[in-house]
């Protein structure tokens, strides 16, 4: 019995030497013709130049085979980059899996892919033997089983859309993790992944189907996926915080992406202000992939408590880094707080009421604050607005009372009415080429400029009183002053002044021009 044990010894260990011997023969040779193999699927299923930089297989701890350096050059084109690129590739495999034209699990490191615009007039591929390159195997014909992979898991990887226009950068997402199952070219897809957003800065956690690959055009490849991005910092954009928060879905084709979602940010501000103010939007677009740009077809915002209606676009140039934002935007009933402490220092607006705007927003790219660069031109109007500095609030009051001809009575505070006007934002300042408001006696024209920054005022205009001049006023002076009412009267208003509001927007000085008056001239 010994001696049968040690002959079987004997058999088991020659026969595992031998095979040790047989595989250090053959994997060099399995390697080459695998790589072959491979290059051939590959280039029949994608319709692409392949090449492989190293490919090795291993039996330990399973079967593997492990590549360096795969690079497919769709249709053999040379005047674009690289359909796919991998710096690193291992695929595990079973004996049913190899039966089945199927690799149970691939890890890839750095994958890049690129894809080109649509080539209307159809693609023109380089000749490679001309160009260095070498016609690539024969495969076999095109009945041949695809393979398909189980499950793949990618890291570092990064898609390039390319657009149609010279000049215009590619759109690109960083995706540092990317898990997908029943991977191959005739399939839809199930994919999960994580991108790094840039700007504004955060994580979009993203889950869908991408496919089948449209071989002959990959922009056309179909795309379903719904999306969270959390956290997102908005002082990425110089000028503005807060905290973004965003959910929804896109679908389409790689070259045309709707989506729609939502955004929520409690605690939106400007630098210039330092004030936050809650945004919540809902939101329908449309990315181009052809010419990168994005089309914003519908926007509705919550500012606070005002709502704004709002459709544009993000447009980029040739040979110009970054993209303008071209934006219509309404508020068919807002508040004008709402508004005004984004833009104005202080906890308490220097205006409050109710308000409606149209305006044309005009954001071009470049490195400055939001509100250095920021256009506006617009009309507004508000309703039943309040001043809440005492000081502007209280000269409004005495104004009201002298213009209704009781410059004695006692009265609380004016509401300000029909307050309406034009305006246009360059360069932080804010120019009103016409600004029309009133208090109960008194209506007030007025043009000129308020900067953002400075916080300064320097308006021109008129004001018109119900009553006439003498009536302003009290005692004897009433007495004088009334022969010269006639020269203060002017198309049909008891009486017309001439004024100049200058200074701060805490502290502005009121002064009337008499001289212009008497000589009845528009204040220049």
């Amino acid at each position: 019995m010994r001696r049968w044990l040690a002959r079987v010894a004997l058999a088991v260990l020659a026969i595992i030497v031998g095979a040790v011997v047989a595989a250090a023969i053959y994997l060099p040779h399995a390697s080459e013709r695998i790589r072959e193999r491979l290059i051939a699927d590959l280039s029949r299923d994608l319709e692409s130049e392949v090449d492989v930089e190293s490919l090795q297989m291993s039996l330990r701890p399973s079967p593997r085979v492990t590549l360096q350096g795969l690079v497919m050059r769709h249709k053999r084109r040379r005047d674009v980059p690289p359909l796919i690129q991998i710096r690193s590739l291992t695929a595990e495999l079973s004996m049913g899996g190899w039966m089945a034209h199927r690799l149970d699990r691939v890890s890839i490191e750095g994958l890049r892919i690129f894809i080109p615009p649509r080539n209307r007039e159809g693609a023109k591929p380089a000749d490679t033997e001309r160009e260095g390159g070498r016609k690539q195997p024969q495969g076999t014909t095109a009945v041949a089983r695809a393979w398909f992979i189980d499950r793949l898991m990618s890291t570092d990887a990064t898609l390039f859309l390319a657009v149609r226009e010279p000049g215009i950068p590619p759109r690109e997402f960083h995706i540092h993790r990317l898990a997908m199952s029943a991977v191959g070219p005739d399939r839809v897809m199930a994919f999960q992944a994580a991108l790094d957003n840039p700007r504004p800065a955060g994580e979009i956690d993203t889950a869908g189907t991408f496919g089948p690959w449209q071989k002959d055009e990959p922009s056309l490849t179909p795309l379903q996926a719904t999306y969270t991005f959390s956290h997102a910092d908005l002082a990425t954009f110089k000028g503005i915080g807060g905290i973004l928060t965003s959910e929804g879905s896109f679908g389409g084709i790689l070259e045309r992406i709707e989506a729609t979602g939502s955004t929520t940010t409690p605690d939106f501000r400007l630098a210039i202000s330092g004030n936050p103010v809650p945004l919540t939007t809902r939101f329908e677009a449309v990315i181009d992939g052809t010419n990168g740009n994005t089309v914003l077809t519908h926007i509705d915002a919550t500012l606070g408590r005002s709502r704004f209606v709002v459709s544009g676009a993000v447009i980029g140039k040739p040979h110009i880094d970054g993209r303008t934002i071209t934006i219509d935007a309404t508020i068919p009933k807002g508040r004008l707080d709402d508004v005004l402490r984004l833009a104005v220092k202080g906890k308490t607006p220097p205006l409050t009421g109710d308000i409606e705007v149209k305006t044309r927003i005009l954001l071009p790219p470049g490195d400055r604050d939001v509100i250095d660069k920021l256009q506006l031109d617009g009309t507004f109007r508000v309703k039943a607005g309040r001043f809440t500095n005492l000081n502007v609030q209280s000269q409004l009051a005495d104004l009201s009372r002298r213009g209704r001809g009781k410059p004695q009575e006692a009265s609380g505070p004016s509401p300000v009415s029909n307050m309406a006007g034009r305006f246009t934002l360059k360069d932080t300042v804010m120019t009103l080429p016409e600004l029309t408001f009133g208090v109960p006696g008194a209506t007030i024209v007025l043009r000129g400029r308020y900067h953002l920054r400075q916080e300064t005022v320097d308006f021109l205009g008129t004001v018109r009183l119900q009553a006439k001049a003498s009536q302003t006023i009290t005692g004897v002076k009433r007495f004088l002053l009334k022969p010269l009412d006639p020269l203060f009267a002017r198309d049909g208003a008891g009486t017309v002044l001439p004024i100049h509001i200058a200074g701060t927007r805490d502290h502005p000085a009121f002064k009337v021009d008499v001289k212009s008056a008497l000589l009845r001239r528009d204040p220049s």
